[in-house]
């Protein structure tokens, strides 16, 4: 039960499985060769991969140029033109959704009004 730290060695492998989950892989625990395995399960199988982003490496490091110029394989896959790093130095700040303000389990006091402070 616990994630593969690597892809499966059989070069047709990845046609047995309906979703693949990416984590926050850095590139070079990912060889370039199982990142083209990635993007043709995805393109021409029309396989199911799930990337999920991350503070060390994902997207970020996929998004700079191979050595020979080229795009790397996953930054062919991701839906974006540009990125750059958000970290602001406050955190993020947390507010309820008029939903949440009306969900039971999410009031810590019996009154609404003292709930929310």
């Amino acid at each position: 039960n616990y994630p593969a730290l690597k892809l499966p060695a059989d070069p047709d492998a990845l046609a047995s499985y309906d979703c693949i989950i990416l984590g926050d892989t850095p590139p070079e625990d990912l060889p370039l060769a199982d990142r083209m395995r990635l993007e043709k399960y995805v393109a021409e199988s029309g396989g199911t991969l799930v990337i999920l982003a991350g503070k060390r490496a994902m997207p970020m490091e996929y998004l700079k140029p191979l050595s020979n110029g080229d795009l790397d394989p996953i930054a062919r896959l991701l839906p974006i033109q540009s990125a750059e790093m958000f970290a602001p130095q406050t955190g993020f700040p947390v507010s309820m959704t008029a939903e949440g303000k009306r969900t039971a389990f999410l009031q810590m006091e019996p009154d609404p009004g003292l709930s929310l402070e």
